[in-house]
């Protein structure tokens, strides 16, 4: 079995206001397993694609 893999995102421009909230939500997930993810969760293919051409 492959253990999960996590990714943050939003850290861009935005990233000191929303960068400190990640955090606060991963923190929750990993010390005590909530986590809102229908709020939250993204599909990973909204950030990672497969490149099919040079």
């Amino acid at each position: 079995m492959n253990p999960p893999v996590f990714v943050a995102s939003g850290l861009g421009s935005s990233g000191l206001t929303t960068g400190p909230y990640i955090g606060y939500l991963l923190a929750n997930f990993f010390n005590i397993g909530s986590w809102p993810k229908k709020d939250y969760q993204k599909p990973l293919s909204t950030y990672i694609q497969e490149r099919t051409t040079l």
